[in-house]
Parts: C-alpha cells; structure tokens; sequence
C-alpha cells in the first residue's frame, strides 16, 4: 500500500521526479519529466542522466555527480536541459544522497519561464532607458507624493542639478514659488483625471528661470499612482 501511494504521488506530482543508480542510469521518472522534457518514459529509463543535459553544463554535472555519491543530505542545483525538440530548459534540482541500494532521488521544477523573465525585463529596461534618453524635453515620473524615482538626462541638464540631488527632490522643488500652488493643483487634476498641462517657470539651481509647458499624465507603478 505505501508503495502505490508513493508510485500516486509521484505520478500526480507537477514536480519532476526520478530515481537513478550509482552508474547514473535513470531507474525510473514520472509524468512530470516526460511532459517537461518531450520523451516517453521508455525512451529514458536505462539511460545514462546526462542524456538530458546541455553539453556546455555536463562537465560540472558529472563532476557534481561523482561527488554527489561521497556526500550525505541533500544538494540544489539549477542545469540546463534539451527537451527532445531541441529547446533548452532550465531546471532547478534538488538531489537527496544515495540510499541504502545506492539510489539516488532527484526532484526538479522548470524555472524557464522564470529564466526568461529574468533576460527580458533587463532587455526591457535598457529599452525604456533609452526612449528616455532620446526625449527633447526634460522628463521625470515622481509618485503620488511628489517625489522624483526616474527621470533622463534632459532634466539633470536644464536644471542644472546632479543625479544625486535629483533623487531627493520633490517635483515642487523645480517650480518658482509662485507657481507652485498652480503646479500642484495641476498635478491633482492629473490624479483625478488622468492628464493635464499647466504653464509655469522652471527654477534651475543657480537661480535662473525658464518657462516651460508641463504636460502630466497618470498612471499606475508599483501598485499607486
């Protein structure tokens, strides 16, 4: 009874699971591997466990493996893997010592959707960097608080202050006193409204002044506007 409960779980389980000998020969893998990787558990079962690895992982993954047999508790590990189209997946093990038999139990999940996350969104942040950097006018995102998180180069330039003293600041700091009540009832409107523009004068650091034309827009980052 324990080991048909044991042969349920491990078919039912959305975790990649396999058994395999001291020699590396896959003794036997459940339905989660044969989904994830594209092969029948025919085709694997008998096979040497580097069968699946990406050749540029496999000397460290040998290596790991030989080791593996002289440890005890249980090692992680993330590997590169090739589904049986071709494609590589990258799978995050954690792989107990060997058992009494010289059994060793691997459980694995697919973290390549994350992988993938992890190289887009760098991607997409060099790409947002630099439709910033190419706008003409001065451009900056301060939260509902008013303060400055992000801005381009034009800002730093027509304002005369340093990236360092950006980050401190609240857009107000950038506006003649005068016009600061105008500026912050635009910014209100914007909030409520979603968009505005308002005429004031930009105050640089050394003093001088500009008039400029602020368009405001709202939208949502991190969970506030």
């Amino acid at each position: 009874a324990d080991s048909a409960l044991a042969a349920l779980l491990s078919e039912s389980s959305p975790d990649l699971m396999c058994r395999v000998d001291r020699a590396g020969h896959l003794l036997s893998v459940n339905a989660a591997v044969t989904t994830t990787m594209g092969y029948e558990a025919n085709d694997l079962v008998g096979q040497h466990f580097t069968k699946l690895i990406h050749f540029d992982d496999l000397p460290e993954r040998a290596s790991l493996f030989t080791a593996r047999q002289r440890s005890r508790g249980v090692t992680t590990f993330e590997c590169r893997h090739i589904h049986k189209s071709g494609e590589v997946r990258y799978l995050d093990w954690a792989v107990s010592s060997p058992d009494a038999d010289g059994i060793f139990t691997a459980i694995g999940r697919d973290v390549t959707a994350r992988r993938a996350a992890d190289v887009k969104l760098p991607q997409e942040r060099d790409y947002a960097d630099a439709i910033l950097a190419s706008l003409p006018g001065a451009f900056y995102h301060f939260d509902q608080d008013g303060y400055v998180i992000r801005w381009n180069r034009n800002l730093e330039r027509t304002s005369r202050y340093s990236a360092e003293e950006v980050a401190r600041m609240h857009v107000l700091d950038f506006i003649v006193d005068e016009d600061k009540g105008r500026v912050s009832a635009a910014i209100q409107d914007a909030l409520r409204d979603g968009e505005t523009r308002v005429e004031a004068d930009g105050l640089r650091k050394d003093g001088a002044r500009t008039t400029y034309l602020f368009t405001a827009m709202r939208f949502e980052y991190d969970g506030r506007a």
